[in-house]
């Protein structure tokens, strides 16, 4: 199945998860802030195959600029190429920036 990158108004449970266990406490900001921050210029893109959450990305947009604030890859898909496939699609998704 191709990965699926879907834009988020909310941090779902899993990539609440994912977030948690891929930081550290110090690299961390609350997921109220983030969420607060969507819609003004922060971008949620969530990414999957099938029902299995691959990753996610969280990014500031500015104009033409696109700054990633946070990425992460389930561990579970890690060594796989996900990650850069992920990369691949916020290229094209965001080819303007």
């Amino acid at each position: 199945m191709p990965i699926v990158c879907i834009r988020a108004d909310h941090f779902d449970d899993d990539v609440i998860d994912l977030y948690e266990h891929s930081f550290s406490d110090i690299e961390k900001v609350p997921i109220s802030n983030l969420e607060r921050a969507m819609g003004h210029g922060a971008v949620l893109d969530v990414f999957r195959d099938g029902d299995v959450l691959i990753g996610f990305t969280y990014c500031f947009i500015d104009g033409d600029r696109m700054f990633f604030i946070y990425f992460a890859t389930s561990p579970e898909v890690r060594g796989r190429g996900y990650g850069k496939r992920i990369l691949r699609i916020i290229r094209e998704k965001y080819s303007d920036k």
